[in-house]
């Protein structure tokens, strides 16, 4: 899911990318990621209702700061094209059909 169809919220990510610079914002995106990862290793080791909370909070930090990058790096339309490409290939590899039913 992503909150960039909200124009308040991509201002705030434009704000966010002006504010921070892209040496920033690629680093605070390595710094999420590695959150996210820690989060899911111990949830791993010992599955718990507090871990589980930190791997979805660490999920919802790591979505925003991918947005924020998507703002930066990506052109319009270009982000939604190249996610269809991967999951159409996706979905070729599990054998799933994902066009409409007629």
């Amino acid at each position: 899911m992503t909150t960039l169809n909200d124009p308040r919220i991509a201002d705030l990510y434009r704000s966010a990318n002006n504010h921070n610079g892209t040496q920033i914002q690629v680093d605070m995106a390595i710094w999420q990621m590695c959150y996210l990862t820690k989060a899911l290793l111990k949830h791993r080791q010992h599955a718990t209702q507090t871990r589980e909370h930190l791997v979805i909070d660490a999920i919802a930090e790591v979505q925003m700061i991918i947005d924020q990058l998507k703002i930066r790096y990506c052109q319009p339309g270009e982000f939604a094209a190249t996610i269809k490409e991967k999951q159409e290939r996706l979905a070729e590899s599990l054998g799933v059909d994902l066009r409409e039913a007629q």
